[in-house]
């Protein structure tokens, strides 16, 4: 195997591992968070139904973009999509250090 492929590779498992993870947390934090059961099956039910229909439409670009220049774009959608969401976020972490603490919370 090549170097590239065997960087991918690890990147690859890296991540396959934070995914499981998430699967493995997340419905403890929204236990936490208030969350019944019903509703915790419906959201990480909502997650899996949402990924399951977003990877066909990618997988279509990549063939018709090209693998990397579909993978430069994924890359940078979200640096520019996330500051506009920034300022619904109330009192979350990434908010707080973008626009400082919300008028609600002094």
């Amino acid at each position: 195997m090549s170097r590239d492929l065997i960087l991918i590779a690890i990147s690859m498992f890296t991540w396959g591992v934070g995914e499981g993870m998430f699967l493995y947390f997340q419905p403890i934090y929204l236990q936490q968070l208030g969350a019944d059961p019903v509703r915790i099956g419906a959201i990480l039910g909502g997650f899996g139904l949402m990924m399951t229909i977003s990877h066909m439409p990618a997988g279509y670009l990549a063939d018709r973009l090209g693998r990397r220049r579909f993978s430069d774009v994924h890359a940078a959608l979200p640096l520019a999509v996330k500051p506009a969401n920034l300022g619904h976020s109330r009192g979350a972490p990434a908010g707080v250090a973008v626009e400082g603490p919300s008028r609600r919370n002094r």
